[in-house]
């Protein structure tokens, strides 16, 4: 080897020596940034003439395990959608109260019973009026707001999607503008690959989605279900929010239907793409304030409103039993639909032999048949067959309504004025009718009834009988549920249902306190799709308990995702992330690589200049 060649050696060596010291350095400084994989240099000998000339840095390598960080991704988004779900569900909870806390729902209705119970033992006792319809407020009271906070919550979720939308619209931007510099520079500096790395797991944290890496170093990113949303150009994603919200604005794929904002992608054709509508977006953040808004906080709803049904129809349901009736052969039950309100119901039970099982047929009261749900949801009562009949229309007209939906096996009858009769098939002895009966609701405190108009629905001012013309009575109704103001004015409307009734009557109080206390009846789900039957105490009970496992339930996924990403964060650190101890070992190898480099370079120069004086 020459001089030369040496000096040149060594030069090299000292060149590479230095790339190793700055990325060293640079490893060091950026030992808490997020987002930063840790750099190595990868070096090559130089080759000229089938002989080494020296040494020089190849490439700038990241050490990263792309399996485990893929991992990491898929994660992040399970992490972000558990931490979000938990935070809303826990707040459910601390609104709903401790089971028998001083402000808990079922302390508040038990305060309420027993101020039934006091009413129902000493009517004409002013105080215990008093007392009953104080406890009344409360309870509506409490409804209304739990409603309220509900409904907030749904709002406050309207707009975090909002923000939620905006950042991933910037992350992708970001990434289309990463992905043009590697097409345009023909490869992405390893810095700039970790700021694409650490903006595509924020996006993941955001949304579940799918990443693939090309061989030029950019990226494409789809939904779960193949949606583009960055592959060349990044698409933008639309949400059209709310500033209002309500129990009845939820969530539909029909646009004039929906009352809630959706998240769709505009395309340059002009097509746009719900990606709410074939659940697009399942995970993430995103996901999660999706679910809460549109299922989860939507069921606590729904069971507030069963609450307000339930002590409504406590009170004001005149509960009218057919009376039986025979025609020859035949069988059967009369009844008077008089009074009858939109959302009331007839109820036919029969035995059809065979199979010799129970059939329960309920008729629901409203103009517009067409507009109950298929599933038979506009009753609470589980295993019913639900038809809507128009009871304003004339006598014949319902009669023929009921005789078509029943069949030739039924006789369906109007003897006079308001009253139907349904008789089995005679002889033939296929059908027998055990039970005809009608659940109107009271709408007049002084009609002869014991039935109680106690509570009422705030919009209309009139008695609730989960109508469904419109929108079904029921949605909502925990939100709108007042105290009777006619009762304000006159308590003694609490014990008089006629101008006569004495004071101290304990018919009505007493028949309230009983369908508190003894009365099981359908008050909707909790937690499942068959319907709770019991008192509105255990359902009260219930929902609470369900709401405190839901939170847990949700506080349990949180941890276990937290100590799966945890786990994950700390294997991809040990292989991707900066130890302190390790890059100074490796400077002081730099350091004397370094020294020895020059120390070539200086032996090199004495013995150049030994020659130069020979």
């Amino acid at each position: 080897m020459g001089l030369t060649t040496a000096i040149s050696s060594a030069l090299s060596g000292l060149s590479a020596t230095q790339a190793g010291v700055d990325l060293v350095s640079r490893n060091i400084a950026n030992a808490d940034s997020a987002g930063y994989i840790r750099k190595t240099a990868l070096q090559e000998a130089i080759v000229a003439g089938g002989a080494v000339r020296g040494v020089q840095v190849s490439s700038i390598q990241r050490e990263l395990d792309t399996l485990l960080q893929k991992t990491l991704q898929t994660e992040a988004s399970g992490s972000g959608y558990a931490d979000i779900v938990a935070d809303y569900l826990g707040r459910v909870d601390t609104i709903f109260g401790q089971p028998g806390g001083a402000n808990a729902l079922d302390t508040i209705y038990a305060n309420y019973q027993s101020a039934a119970h006091a009413l129902a033992a000493s009517p004409d006792d002013p105080s215990a009026r008093t007392t009953f319809l104080s406890s009344a407020q409360t309870l509506v009271q409490q409804l209304n707001s739990l409603s309220d906070q509900l409904q907030s919550m749904r709002l406050e979720i309207e707009q975090r999607l909002d923000s939620a939308v905006s950042d991933a619209n910037d992350i992708l931007g970001r990434l289309q503008q990463i992905n043009t510099a590697a097409r345009s520079g023909g490869s992405i500096s390893p810095d700039l690959l970790d700021v694409r790395d650490k903006l595509v797991s924020d996006l993941s944290r955001l949304m579940d989605i799918q990443v693939t890496t090309r061989d030029d170093g950019t990226v494409s990113i789809q939904t779960k279900s193949g949606i583009g949303l960055l592959d060349g150009t990044a698409e933008t994603l639309v949400f059209d929010g709310v500033g209002y919200m309500d129990a009845n604005q939820q969530y539909s794929r029909d646009v004039s239907e929906r009352g809630v904002g959706t998240i769709s992608i505009r395309y340059g054709t002009g097509v746009t793409v719900d990606l709410l509508a074939d659940n697009s977006i399942r995970g993430g953040e995103i996901g999660g304030l999706i679910d809460l808004r549109d299922d989860l906080l939507v069921t606590a709803q729904n069971q507030l409103d069963a609450i307000a049904a339930g002590l409504s129809r406590a009170a004001s349901d005149i509960e009218v039993p057919g009376t039986e009736v025979t025609s020859g052969a035949q069988e059967g039950f009369a009844l008077d639909f008089a009074g009858i309100q939109p959302g009331d119901t007839i109820t036919l039970r029969y035995t059809q032999t065979p199979p010799g099982t129970q059939q329960t047929v309920t008729f629901f009261n409203t103009t517009n048949p067409s507009g109950l749900p298929a599933n038979g949801a506009a009753t609470a009562q589980a295993g019913d067959t639900v038809i809507g009949i128009d009871f304003s229309q004339a006598p014949a007209a319902i009669v023929a309504d009921i005789q078509a939906a029943l069949g030739g096996t039924f006789t369906v009858s109007n003897p006079s004025g308001t009253t139907i009769q349904i008789l089995d098939d005679g002889a033939a002895g296929t059908i027998d009718i055990s039970a005809l009966d009608g659940l109107y609701t009271q709408t007049d405190n002084q009609n002869g009834n014991a039935a109680l108009s106690l509570f009422v629905d705030g919009i209309t001012g009139t008695a609730y009988s989960g109508a469904y013309e419109g929108n079904p009575q029921i949605q909502g109704y925990a939100g709108r549920i007042q105290l009777n103001s006619s009762l304000l004015s006159d308590p003694s409307l609490l014990v008089k249902f006629t101008s006569t009734t004495a004071s101290g009557d304990d018919t009505r109080p007493s028949q309230l306190l009983d369908r508190l206390t003894g009365r099981k009846t359908a008050l909707g789900a909790v937690g499942g799709s068959t319907s709770f039957v019991g008192t509105i105490g255990d359902f009260i009970g219930r929902v609470i308990n369900f709401q405190a496992g839901q939170a847990s339930d949700a506080q349990t996924a949180k941890e276990a995702q937290d100590i799966v990403v945890n786990q994950l964060n700390e294997r991809f650190a040990d292989k991707a992330g900066v130890d302190i101890d390790v890059e100074m070992t490796l400077l002081i190898q730099l350091q004397q690589a370094f020294q020895a480099n020059a120390r070539v370079i200086q032996a090199t120069q004495e013995m150049m200049d030994a020659l130069l004086r020979i």
